[in-house]
């Protein structure tokens, strides 16, 4: 269990139970109040357009800049380091730049990026030590670029230049730039907003086509394509698996982080209580009470009521 919960973005509770325990007595709107059922900010922390998330076993946090294609490193007593941990050359245009970021178990650390100078998207190994990609994709005039480990293989979500175009294609971590990647999920507009459960699912909560509906759903296995329609519009910018069990999405509309529940057997997708009242970009568990959410000039560690 403790193996599956690393894997998929769970970093060890106890340690940043310790660092929220330090960081919530002062530093920048650490603990301040929020109306009741909202988390409480315990840390902010300041960094150039963060847009994904990866909570290490070490108990730290791996953070992208999306502008700068930085991947920046919050150690595990909040401190973030001063250096880099890596840097790609990226093409950005307001949703293009360093998108996507994952860690296996041996430390290696993968990103999705739209690279300078031919703006394509690109998925490479970034450290430590030397850089390699590992896929060079098309030309990439949407989004998309999200970046996920499952079963030792990268899941990489490319948003679609028409409707239900996007797709969740899988590939070798070890592969060449030119391999051919498996189609795992496809249907979809704009699967950014991707996430494997701890059950090994993916799901994702896609963004809107035009008029249509924004849609909850399961992105791969026999299910793929058997969507909810999500009732009204947030912009889904990121999908987590909370320790309990439900699901929570990250609007970039919105500006929070707000539990969605699929219900069985129809396509209705039941909205639950808004947990997070600022989340613009990315979103990751750290423990059971502790989420890490990122808007769009920092990561913001909070602590969910009990």
């Amino acid at each position: 269990m403790m193996g599956a919960m690393l894997r998929h973005g769970f970093g060890p509770p106890v340690v940043w139970l310790a660092v929220v325990a330090v960081l919530s007595a002062g530093g920048c709107q650490n603990g301040r109040a929020t109306p009741s059922g909202l988390a409480t900010v315990e840390r902010t922390i300041v960094l150039h357009e963060p847009t994904a998330l990866v909570a290490e076993p070490s108990g730290g946090l791996l953070v992208a800049e999306q502008r700068l294609g930085r991947v920046r490193r919050i150690f595990p007593d909040g401190v973030l380091d001063t250096e880099p941990v890596a840097t790609v050359d990226v093409v950005h245009d307001g949703r293009r730049g360093l998108l996507g970021l994952a860690e296996d178990g041996a430390g290696d650390i993968y990103a999705a990026w739209t690279r300078a100078p031919d703006g394509r998207l690109v998925v490479g190994r970034v450290g430590p030590g030397d850089q390699r990609l590992v896929w060079v994709g098309p030309e990439s005039a949407v989004a998309g670029g999200s970046l996920v480990l499952r079963d030792d293989r990268l899941i990489v979500a490319v948003g679609g230049r028409q409707a239900s175009d996007g797709k969740l294609l899988s590939l070798d971590p070890a592969g060449p730039p030119d391999q051919r990647p498996e189609v795992v999920g496809s249907g979809w507009n704009d699967p950014v907003a991707m996430t494997v459960l701890r059950s090994g699912e993916i799901w994702v909560a896609d963004r809107a086509s035009g008029r249509g509906p924004e849609r909850l759903g399961r992105g791969d296995g026999a299910t793929a394509g058997r969507t909810g329609d999500l009732p009204g519009r947030r912009r889904p910018a990121a999908l987590v698996e909370l320790a309990d069990g439900r699901l929570a999405v990250c609007g970039s509309l919105t500006d929070d982080l707000q539990v969605v529940e699929p219900r069985k057997g129809g396509r209705d997708v039941e909205v639950g209580p808004v947990i997070v009242d600022r989340c613009r970009t990315s979103a990751v568990v750290l423990g059971h009470r502790l989420l890490a959410v990122a808007t769009d000039v920092a990561v913001l560690v909070v602590s969910l009521p009990r």
